[in-house]
Formats: C-alpha cells, structure tokens, sequence
C-alpha cells in the first residue's frame, strides 16, 4: 500500500467525518422496546388518528384498518415466546456508504437486538472513523464485510429487508405493519406507508413511479404528526399464485392479502380431505429513500434516485428467503440495483409456486391415466381433468398479466431508472436487468408447459366423453333390443291374458272347454298380430283424410275472414263513427234483426260470459283466502302496514272459510256448464257454416 493510506487521519478530518453522516431519530425508535410494545404504539397512533373529513370513516373498511384489526387479534392469540420467533421470518441487512465505500452487516448480531433490526442503526464514532480509513482497515462492527470504493461521495445509509412468504396470515399481517411503520422517521407523514400497504392488500400488478406531490395523509386535527421529509418512493406490486397449507383452515377469517380461489387437492386421504388450497397473493418491493430535513413544498426528491444519500429501505413483501440467501458483491448493494432485485425476485417467486403448482397437477394427472379409458364409479378422472384444466387456465391469467406488465416496465419506467442512475448505481442495474430477462425468460416457458398440459387434460376429457358416448350409444342399443324382446313377449301375453281374463268369468256356457280356450286365445294372437303388422298401413291411409279436413278447414275460416273483411267495408261507409281499429266491432256486425242481436248478446252474455266473470273474478280468489291470510298473519301490529286483528273480521272469516267447499262445487258446476255450452254454441256454429257452404 502506498504511505498516504499509512498515515492517520486528522482530527479535522473526523469532524468533517461525524458531519456528514446523517443525525436521524425514527418515530418508533426513540427507546428500547419489545416487538409487542412497538406493535401496540403503532395500532394506538393509527386509533388516535384523527381526520378533519371523517363522513366515511365508519361506513367504508379502509385496508388499514382491516390490517390493524388481522394485528390485533394476532396479539390477542400469541404470547412472548412467539414473538420472539417472529423476526426469523424476515432478514435484514444494513448497508453504509461513506466517502465511495460501502460497508455491509446484519441487523442482528447478537440475540434480543430489537432495534437495530427494525430501525436505522446510528453508526459509533469509531465506526465513522472507520468509514474514511483506507479499503484494508475498513471495519463496521463486529461483523463488518470489506468495502468497495465505488466513487460517490454523498453519505448513505440503508437496510434492505425481507420478510419471508410461506408463513401464516397474522405473521405477515404483523411483519408488514410492523417493517413499513418502523420506516417512519419522527412524528413524519406515514401516507406514503398507506398507500403502498393499500396497493400491496389490492391484489393487482400496479407500479407507482414517483410525481411531482408526495403521497400525504389527509388533513389531520393535530397536525404536529404530519412533518414532511425530503422523501421519495417508488413501488412495484405483481400478483402471483400460491399453495399455502396454512392458510387454508383460515380462509373463512380474515386473510386481508390473499385470496383463496378453490382447493387443488380433491382426494381424501383418512377421511380427511386434503388442505392444500390455491391462493391469490402479490408481491411488492418498496424503495424509499430521505434525507431527514423537513420539506416545506413537499415535492418529491426525485434528484435522490440520481444521486443516492441520506437514508435509503428496500422492503420486499412475500419473497422467498432462499433467494436472497447468497451473499452478494459490497457494489451491487445500491438502492436502485436492490430495487431491481426485488422485482426479479418477485418473477423468481411466481415461478417457483407456478411450478409446485404445475408439479402437483401433472403428478394428479398422470396418476389418472391408466390402463383404462373408462371413469370410475366416483367420476375420479372428470373431477381430476376438470380442476386441472381450471386450475392451469388460472394459472395462465397471472402469467399474461405479469408479463405484459414486466415488458411495460421494462421498456419504460425501467429504461429512465438505468438512465437517471449514479454511476455507482450501473454494475447492479446492469447484472439485475440481465437476471431479469432470464426470468422472463423462464416464465414464458413455464407458460407454455401449463398451456400443454392443460391442451392434455382437455384431450383426455375429450377422450373419456367420446368413449363414454360410445358406451352409451351400446347401451342404448341394448335396451332397443331389449325393447323389441318386449314387445314380441307383449304380442304374445296380452293374447293370453285376455283369454284367461275371459275363461275366467262364470257367465260363459258349459261348452267352453279347455281346448276351446286354445282355439280364443289363437283368434286374438292373430288378431294382434295383424294389428301390429297392418296398424302403420291404416294409419297411412287414415291420415292424409284428417290432413285434408284440417286444410279444408283452414280455408272455410280465410273465407269467413274475407268475407267478414268486405262486409266490414260496407259498415264503414255506413257508419264511419265506429272505431275501425277495434276487432271486436266485427264480431258485433249484424247479420239479423237489431232486437234479435241484442237479445242473444244479452243471453250469451247471462248464461256464458257471467258465470265466467264470476268464478275468474269472485270464486277464484276467494279460494286463496287462507293463503292471503297465512301471509298477512307475520304483518300484524307492523309499524307501517297497519294490520290489526279484530274479533269481528275473525268471526267474519270463520264464515269465509266455512264456504270454501261450498264454492269450490259451484266452480265446478259453472266451469262444466260454461265447457259444454261452448261446446254447443261452437258445434252448433260449425254445422250452420257447413250448410251455408
């Protein structure tokens, strides 16, 4: 090493040291406390607050809030032990970058260091010092990593945090309250912290890119808690299927950020059906960096994407701990590469449920294809070939909106970003966009494998309905064979039933014998025979007769119409006041004496039009009275109905109800004679036109 890296720093130096690094108090952070102190803290602000415009607050369940309430009963349910456990499902790195070197460690070094998990961690003056020592005596703690100079002079500070996806519904419901509120520095606006909680319980790919306004809360009664940092914040948001056996005995509760669309697994195994259920998540990476100086327009900084410094967070929802488990190079840890990271990530986390998903179901479809092509008693195969077609037909939806939404990114939010990035900023980028595409990669292939085996699961089906039509067309045969079996052995018995039926009556003579018996029962076996054998001939030659009369018949009314139509122009040179659009002035048209019309109007109207009006009219829904009073009964003393009982209308009733039989004969009776007088009137008018034609 050169002797310049030899020689020890100035006092002047340190202070300029200790200057640059950032003086910072989080909102959470200000004393030592337990997870479940912090927790109550952050549920006590979000219950305290207190909005100038609150019209809504009661009637609209706000994403928040629901997340708050999935907290609380967490808390209700789990003790000390298991929040002690809680922080092993997230990880957490801290990374420094003073004067060009980045130093990198975990936030927990040793057991029950709380704090320095879930907030900024204030570098020691040694550790200050340490920062501008040359590459070689470059020490962070305890377990510091080596530093690169990468060339940015501006201090920074930042954490990149993980919290892990295949835990159960109130573990993440905490975890992400919990890591998103300890970003919060003192007394600052947490409406940036709502609005990505609320883009990430949507469900929905979504990328927010920073505009020109931050995202603030709304006007609050006590102000003091809306300080404005110099702040800026982006987010991605993709959704993704799942299998979550241990939200699956929670569906009915409330799992607040998944959506569980129906159970994969439909065997039983010990009388117990299997849990493992398809889920709808999202996944979502959080950049945020600030410089802890209160901003007065409250713009965003988005010169801090340009130049990183002050403090930076990379939060990442729903990832696989395993993809970040590998140590990565001191150069990539820049916030835009981590960013970058974390949407890679989110494409390696589709494809890695995607493919447990499409294992299961190519396993549940391989072990139905057997040897036979038939279904069982249980309908196994349809049900398997069904829920495999429904399922890869799910699974290609967040597919195609994932990766339209990936190349939208890619061609143009990411495009700026690796535009605008520091120079310190490109190794990252660079190997991220590179791991990226390979992602892409691997999930349109993955796409393709769950198109064919759904195209299989679809030709199978196909298969066992055709061979299942086929079986059933056999069948069918059979029981026309069958049939006709049955009407030879017809032919054959009624003969013989009918014989015996009529030898075994006592009005028949001494003479009939037992031999004669044989000699009826061969007259009617031939005589059914011939009727089987000549009944299609008969009704051959028998229908063309009734198809005639039924046209003739036809004629005889276009007839009567015609000549109804012509006799109706006369009527109206006649007399032009009657109403020509009303067909039943044509019915009325005279063809006799005036007294003579109206006397059989008047006759038809007494003894066939009234008895109709009065059972239509009067019987009929006198028979439904008891219903009318069934539905009545539930009304009574209602407040705006105004139904009461009295003892009269009761006495009243009983009568009602003591008729009903009474008039249900005289329905009868009307209904029989209005049938047979129709029919009279009508046979009566048929063979008078007859005659006339």
């Amino acid at each position: 090493m050169t002797g310049t890296n030899s020689q020890p720093q100035s006092p002047q130096h340190d202070e300029k040291a200790e200057q640059d690094l950032l003086d910072f108090e989080t909102h959470y952070g200000v004393s030592s406390k337990r997870v479940r102190d912090i927790l109550l803290e952050i549920l006590l602000d979000m219950s305290t607050y207190k909005n100038v415009h609150n019209w809504d607050a009661k009637l609209v369940a706000s994403p928040l809030k629901m997340l708050a309430t999935a907290v609380q009963g967490y808390l209700a349910a789990s003790n000390l032990e298991m929040f002690n456990n809680l922080l092993a499902d997230s990880m957490v790195d801290e990374i420094l970058t003073v004067g060009g070197v980045i130093h990198r460690k975990p936030a927990i070094q040793r057991e029950g260091e709380i704090d320095s998990h879930l907030f900024f961690t204030k570098p020691s003056t040694n550790e200050k010092r340490d920062a501008h020592r040359p590459l070689e005596n470059t020490d962070f703690g305890s377990s510091t990593s080596r530093g690169r100079v990468i060339g940015s002079e501006k201090p920074s500070q930042g954490r990149i945090v993980y919290i892990a996806e295949h835990i159960s519904h109130g573990e993440r419901a905490v975890l992400l309250l919990l890591h998103t509120f300890c970003i919060r520095l003192q007394n600052e606006d947490y409406g940036y912290i709502r609005a990505f909680i609320e883009r990430h319980l949507s469900l929905q790919c979504f990328m927010k890119v920073p505009y020109h306004w931050q995202q603030t809360s709304p006007p609050e009664i006590d102000s003091s808690r809306q300080r404005c940092y110099k702040r800026v914040s982006l987010s991605f948001h993709i959704t993704y299927l799942t299998l979550n056996p241990r939200d699956a005995g929670a569906a009915g509760k409330n799992v607040i950020d998944r959506t569980m669309l129906f159970p994969l697994h439909h065997d039983k195994v010990g009388n117990k059906s299997s849990d493992h259920s398809l889920f709808k998540a999202s996944f979502s990476v959080l950049l945020t960096l600030v410089i802890p100086e209160e901003s007065r327009s409250r713009e965003e900084e988005i010169k801090l994407l340009r130049l990183p410094q002050g403090l930076w967070t990379i939060l990442v929802v729903n990832c696989p701990l395993r993809f970040v488990s590998d140590q990565e190079p001191e150069q990539h840890l820049t916030p835009i590469a981590q960013f970058l990271r974390g949407v890679t990530s989110s494409l390696h986390t589709q494809t890695t449920n995607a493919e447990s998903i499409y294992e299961i179901l190519r396993e549940q479809l391989k072990s139905c294809e057997g040897g036979s092509l038939f279904d069982d008693e249980h309908f196994t195969k349809s049900t398997v070939y069904h829920w495999t077609i429904k399922a890869c037909d799910e699974l290609k939806e967040p597919f195609d909106s994932s990766l339209r939404f990936v190349k939208k990114f890619s061609s143009s939010q990411l495009l700026e970003l690796r535009r605008d990035a520091h120079p310190q900023e490109k190794l990252g980028v660079n190997l991220w966009m590179r791991q990226m595409e390979d992602e892409i990669f691997v999930l349109e292939d993955l796409r393709a494998q769950v198109c064919a085996l759904s195209t299989q699961a679809q030709e199978s089906r196909t298969a066992l309905h055709g061979v299942t039509g086929v079986l059933e067309a056999r069948v069918a045969l059979q029981q026309g064979d069958r049939l006709k079996m049955l009407a030879y052995l017809a032919t054959l018995y009624l003969p013989l039933t009918a014989t015996s039926s009529l030898y075994s009556m006592s009005v028949l003579p001494k003479s009939a014998s037992f031999p004669s018996f044989f000699v009826v029962f061969t007259i009617f076996l031939l005589s059914t025979i011939c009727m089987d054998i000549y009944l299609p001939t008969l009704l051959s030659r028998i229908r063309p007769p009734l198809l005639d009369l039924t046209a003739k018949l036809f004629r005889l009314t276009k007839d009567s119409a015609r000549s109804i139509t012509s006799s109706y122009k006369n009527v109206h040179a006649l007399k032009p006041s009657i109403n020509l659009a009303d067909p039943a002035w044509v019915k009325r048209l005279p063809e006799k004496p005036l007294m003579l019309h109206w006397i059989s109007e008047w006759a038809w109207w007494i003894f066939r039009d009234g008895p109709t009006i009065v059972v239509r009219e009067l019987l009929i829904p006198e028979l439904f009275f008891p219903c009318d009073q069934y539905r009545m009964y539930p009304y009574i003393g209602h407040t705006y109905l105004k139904i009461q009982w009295h003892a009269l209308a009761f006495i009243r009733d009983i009568f009602r109800l003591a008729l009903l039989p009474i008039w249900v004969v005289v329905i009868i009776l009307l209904v029989c004679w209005v049938a047979v007088l129709t029919g009279l009137t009508w046979t009566f008018k048929y063979v008078w036109r007859l005659r006339r034609c």
